[in-house]
């Protein structure tokens, strides 16, 4: 075989590794109610290679799956923050053979609100579960029926009068005087149909990057055309 031809295969082969996610041990959390362990994966190394960034600050990355923030226990049914319970890796498992990521679903997140009642909630975990309840309320209109051309109004009415108390939840816990944070702030108000507060924002927004330029370009559209749906910045 030619010199220039295995360089060639070696490089494709070095290329595939780097792009490539690598599992490591499964991680046992404990639920703070029962006691009982839940296994969830665990990963070595990964990377945003073809990763895709929502609107709503999600990001779907096939090669860095990430971990729930927030839990249900599968023996008790009680929900707790990853953050909360106490965790170990069984190493003596070797590699991870589950790609379980404790992800909710939409009425599981509906069930987990419960968890805003709790007087001990950091900031940082009233705004994970936050952020969950909105990622999964916009999954229906950002992955499987997205073809559909779903309206918001697929949710139902008790859904949306969540999805809008979850968002003026999210808006306090921000920082106007951060850029990253004013201009999701314009977001959330488009989400929630306030289009009249989302552009007086952006008319005065100056953004200070390629990313916040594309993502103010995209997002002045979308309150023009009256849209409260999720999109897709990348």
């Amino acid at each position: 075989m030619k010199r220039l031809t295995i360089l060639a295969i070696m490089a494709v082969c070095m290329i595939q590794t780097a792009f490539s996610m690598i599992p490591g041990p499964p991680i046992i959390l404990e639920c703070p109610e029962c006691g009982v362990g839940k296994e969830l994966m665990s990963i070595v190394s990964g990377n945003t290679f073809g990763a895709s960034q929502w609107s709503d600050l999600y990001m779907e990355a096939p090669m860095l799956p990430q971990l729930s923030p927030v839990q249900k226990c599968y023996e008790c049914g009680s929900y707790f923050f990853i953050s909360q319970a106490k965790s170990q890796y069984d190493n003596e498992k070797g590699i991870s053979d589950t790609s379980d990521t404790g992800r909710l679903s939409f009425p599981e997140m509906k069930e987990a609100l419960c968890l805003l009642e709790k007087d001990s909630l950091s900031k940082e975990d009233e705004m994970a579960i936050r952020f969950e309840f909105l990622h999964r309320y916009n999954d229906l209109f950002r992955f499987e029926q997205r073809e559909l051309g779903q309206s918001i109004h697929s949710r139902s009415e008790e859904d949306q009068k969540l999805h809008k108390e979850n968002l003026k939840g999210i808006i306090a816990l921000l920082d106007p005087s951060n850029d990253d944070d004013l201009i999701l702030i314009a977001e959330l108000y488009r989400e929630s149909g306030d289009f009249d507060k989302a552009i007086s924002i952006l008319n005065n927004y100056r953004p200070s990057n390629e990313r916040q330029e594309t993502f103010l370009r995209k997002l002045i559209e979308k309150v023009r055309e009256k849209d409260e749906k999720v999109f897709l910045i990348n």
